[in-house]
């Protein structure tokens, strides 16, 4: 069954002094959120670092998709007592506040 919900972190990179740890956050941050999310119905997620450009207003460094089953499961890891451990993280890998959406995946596409 394909995933039909996600969470999706973005990092901002819009300051000048922005910093992003990326070996903490897949080592350390990612093995929290399977340890917290799994048992919820995490399905799977992914990173991805991102080419920025310091002259774009609306640039990002990170971002991170999580993927449920649906968007009530998703919705449901956010209110999670437990989830407050992922948001208390975060100043141990940047020192910028991320962007958290939830949406519902309308078409996808995988190919070998």
């Amino acid at each position: 069954m394909a995933p039909s919900a996600t969470i999706t972190v973005l990092y901002p990179n819009s300051a000048s002094d922005t910093t992003f740890d990326m070996q903490y956050y897949v080592n350390q941050h990612m093995p929290l959120a399977m340890k917290i999310w799994g048992p919820a119905g995490l399905r799977g997620w992914q990173v991805t670092a991102f080419e920025t450009d310091p002259a774009t207003s609306q640039s990002y460094c990170t971002g991170s998709v999580f993927t449920w089953d649906d968007a009530a499961a998703a919705n449901r890891a956010l209110a999670m007592r437990e989830a407050a451990a992922l948001f208390e993280d975060i100043p141990n890998f940047t020192n910028v506040t991320p962007l958290v959406m939830i949406g519902q995946v309308t078409d996808s596409w995988t190919g070998h």
